[in-house]
């Protein structure tokens, strides 16, 4: 919200341009200059075909990459079977609309690229990454000031989790756990030895668990009901385990099935600090007691630990800072006295890589509409709520805004299925069904349906199919197949 706010004063002060990229209608709309509007699962097609057009009028820097960057001729290459003709095939999009967004990315002095999740999770979410940062290099903007690629990250310390370690094959730091030198730093200080080897990923966790190879989970923070694909197949594989613990705040789904549940803190009860997206350290206060028997989670995971026989002895979460800022070398000097009053950003000027083109693979989705399963069906969470909604949706103020979900149809789908508006109905997927409220909407293409469902439990994860990013293993939530029929 405060980045959109941010764009929207960039237009009516600076007069700058905006070219919308969604297949859907959006409040965006009436502040874009040009609109495209591919079909879902094809922006690494579009993107390469901008990529060749561009190249093939002669728009890009050729001393800075000459000078600069390495991989050019290989994308020269990579893209040429990008045609105009192809791109308007497979994702949509008719040369009138890829030279006007060529020609209007060229004549501006200044860019930048700016994506969201939408972007990012799916099957080749990484790719479409990489092709949106050769688009970057292209034109050079990575050496314009306020030019570049921004990632708009779902949650507000999304950059602070993967600082720290959040992703499987990383130390704090971004230092890869498979680097020895990384590894024998930290287990210098913590007195432990560390596989070298990386864990394994969101869905292998849960395949362990089909397969009986893994017998207890600890989750907090995160509810696999609503996130995790094909629910079925998870409520099937949950009495495998011997141990199954939750925390949260609150009560979520999977709770229900645990074993022990430890009440976790809410932010209101919380001391510490968030990361955002630019990379900006913020120290986050206690602004409440924790209620009831809740207890912060840094506090939980020190006393359970010391239980197991490795003695955690931080007292305070400023101590967790201070040996973060010892070991991480992007934190150093992040102590809590340095970041209580605009925070801390940390540095990219660590020597980094040269600047490289990434030649990027397209691939046709997994599914496309069928006679069985004639729509594109895009699922997302709602403006009003944060997230699954596990907080959000008991704010009374909030639910009675949005009460409940709703899939919105184009009016030709909606006539084809034999629906109005209002209408209660199934929404079918070759993993499963579930029930909603139907909205008639020209915002949407026809072919294409928004399900707005992420934390009501209509379980809208059960219609989705177990695929993953092959680069991130990030889950495939942004689009499946499926109908509607009338309840």
């Amino acid at each position: 919200l405060i980045f959109s706010n941010m764009m929207r004063e960039a237009v009516r002060l600076n007069d700058a341009k905006i070219i919308l990229v969604d297949p859907q209608r959006t409040k965006w709309e009436q502040w874009a200059d040009l609109w495209l509007r591919p079909f879902p699962g094809s922006d690494i097609a579009w993107i390469n075909g901008l990529l060749r057009l561009l190249i093939d009028q002669g728009v890009f820097r050729r001393e800075f990459i000459e000078s600069k960057t390495e991989g050019f001729e290989s994308l020269r290459s990579s893209v040429d079977p990008f045609s105009p003709a192809f791109v308007e095939k497979t994702a949509g999009i008719s040369l009138r609309d890829l030279e006007a967004v060529a020609k209007l990315y060229a004549s501006a002095k200044r860019r930048a690229i700016v994506f969201g999740s939408g972007v990012t999770q799916h099957l080749h979410g990484t790719g479409t990454v990489k092709a949106l940062c050769n688009l970057a290099l292209l034109t050079g903007e990575t050496e314009e000031e306020g030019g570049g690629v921004y990632p708009m990250l779902t949650q507000n310390n999304a950059q602070g989790a993967f600082d720290m370690g959040g992703f499987s094959e990383f130390l704090p730091g971004h230092a890869r756990i498979d680097d020895e030198i990384s590894r024998r730093r930290f287990e210098g200080v913590w007195e432990a030895d560390i596989p070298a080897k990386p864990g394994l990923t969101y869905q292998e966790i849960f395949d362990g668990i089909m397969e009986g190879k893994i017998k207890a989970l600890y989750i907090f923070g995160e509810d696999p009901f609503i996130t995790l694909p094909n629910l079925e197949r998870l409520k099937s594989g949950l009495h495998r385990l011997e141990l199954l613990v939750v925390q949260d705040p609150f009560m979520t789904h999977i709770g229900d099935y645990a074993h022990v549940v430890l009440p976790g803190v809410s932010f209101a009860e919380k001391d510490g600090t968030f990361t955002s997206m630019e990379r900006r350290i913020q120290r986050v206060r206690q602004a409440i007691k924790p209620v009831g028997e809740s207890r912060p989670d840094w506090k939980i995971l020190c006393d359970l630990s010391t239980r197991m026989g490795y003695p955690m002895k931080y007292e305070t979460p400023a101590e967790v800072m201070k040996e973060i800022a010892s070991l991480v070398p992007i934190y150093a000097g992040a102590a809590y006295p340095e970041l209580e009053k605009a925070g801390l950003q940390w540095s990219l000027t660590n020597g980094g890589t040269e600047k490289r083109f990434l030649a990027v693979k397209w691939e046709e989705p997994v599914e496309k509409p069928s006679e069985n399963y004639p729509l594109w069906i895009i699922p997302s969470g709602f403006h009003y709520h944060y997230g699954i909604g596990t907080t959000t949706k008991r704010a009374k103020g909030l639910a009675r805004v949005y009460p409940e979900s709703l899939l919105k149809v184009h009016p030709d789908d909606a006539s084809q299925a034999g629906l109005k508006d209002g209408d209660r109905v199934r929404v079918r997927s070759p993993r499963g069904e579930v029930e909603t409220v139907c909205q008639v909407s020209e915002a949407m293409p026809r072919g294409v349906a928004h399900f707005a469902a992420y934390f009501f439990p209509v379980f809208f994860n059960n219609l989705l199919v177990s695929n993953q990013d092959p680069e991130s293993h990030h889950l495939e939530y942004k689009m499946t197949v499926g109908r509607v029929e009338k309840r």
